[in-house]
Order: structure tokens, then sequence, then C-alpha cells
């Protein structure tokens, strides 16, 4: 967080919280009343002061005022990218995805990682990225049978995700109108909970 909204927090300590203003689409995209935010500054800022409440929703710190967001999907979004023949694998605030520590497939084959208590959906437009990450038990790439033997519910069939020189089986992940309970997230926060 910002050390200007530290001071800001503690210098006005009773500004009421904000609702129903800000939220995160599940391509990690911040919106404003439901207006793409496109000032680069302006996201940069949310990004930074972006973080879990203690009731388990997710807010940005505004100054001395909580601006409680509504989540499309999941409180981080995934992204990945090729930089320097590297995979890149990072949350939409820009911070690194590190350590990873899961990776799960829902039945409609989204993509959800888990690093340090968090989870992010990956954006569906990068899935194409992680493709060559995805294996099966002998290694070979995931072939689209494989996948649709897995995602049918096939509990012999296992596959893998390999990054950074490590392995990890691919867990089954719930629909996403379970994700908040599976995940222990809230994808809207409420006055009462404040």
């Amino acid at each position: 967080m910002d050390e200007r909204v530290e001071r800001a927090m503690q210098q006005w300590p009773d500004v009421p919280d904000v609702y129903g203003w800000l939220s995160l689409d599940a391509r990690g995209r911040w919106k404003l009343r439901g207006e793409d935010i496109s000032n680069p500054n302006l996201i940069a800022f949310i990004n930074r002061n972006y973080a879990r409440t203690a009731a388990g929703g997710y807010a940005f710190q505004n100054g001395p005022q909580r601006v409680h967001v509504a989540l499309d999907a999941t409180p981080w979004i995934a992204t990945a990218e090729w930089q320097d023949e590297k995979l890149i694998l990072q949350w939409h605030t820009e911070t690194l995805i590190e350590p990873l520590d899961s990776v799960w497939m829902d039945p409609e084959g989204h993509v959800l990682l888990t690093s340090q208590g968090e989870t992010g959906l990956l954006r569906d437009q990068d899935l194409i990225t992680l493709l060559p990450c995805f294996s099966e038990g002998d290694r070979s790439i995931m072939s689209s049978d494989s996948l649709d033997s897995w995602l049918n519910g096939d509990t012999k069939q296992s596959l893998f995700f390999e990054w950074r020189e490590q392995r990890w089986e691919l867990q089954r992940a719930p629909l996403r109108d379970e994700w908040q309970k599976f995940f222990k997230f809230r994808a809207q926060s409420s006055r009462h909970e404040a």
C-alpha cells in the first residue's frame, strides 16, 4: 500500500466505505460504474492499493476511503506472456505469481491458479499461451482427446502443468458459480460486513 494512503487513513479514520462503484472483470479490467478505466496512472494506483478485507472481500484503499470491489470472476486475474523465451505469469496488478501453488481447471475449461492463499482466473485470451505447458502423465503434450476425457470426469486420466522446471498435477475445480465457496473469497462485499 502507498505510504500516502496509509497516512491519509491515520489522519481521517472515519471516512465511510464505498460500495457498488468499482468492479474487476474476468479479463482483469477495472471498471468504474460499468465503464472501463483507461487512465494508466489510476490503474497503477488501484493495483498498488488493492487487497483482501478482513471479511474475505476485496477493496481498493483510495486514501482514507475503502472502495469495495465487485468481482466478476475471482479476486485475481492471471495473465501469461512470453518474454525473452520465458513464460511470465502475473496477476492483473502486474505482480508476479510466485510461488505457484496449484493449477485448477473447471468442467468448462477455465484455468485457475493459486499462490500464497489467493486464487485467480487465467484470462481466456491467455489460455493459448499456456497450452504447451499442459502435459499427460508421460510428459507428452496434452492431446485434445485427453483433455476431453479429463473434463468429462475420467479419474484414470491425469494431466499436468509444467513451468520453470516444476510440475503440478491439474486439479478439478467446481463450476464458476461455486468458486467463491470453494476458493474462499467473496465476490461482493456488503455494508453489513464492514
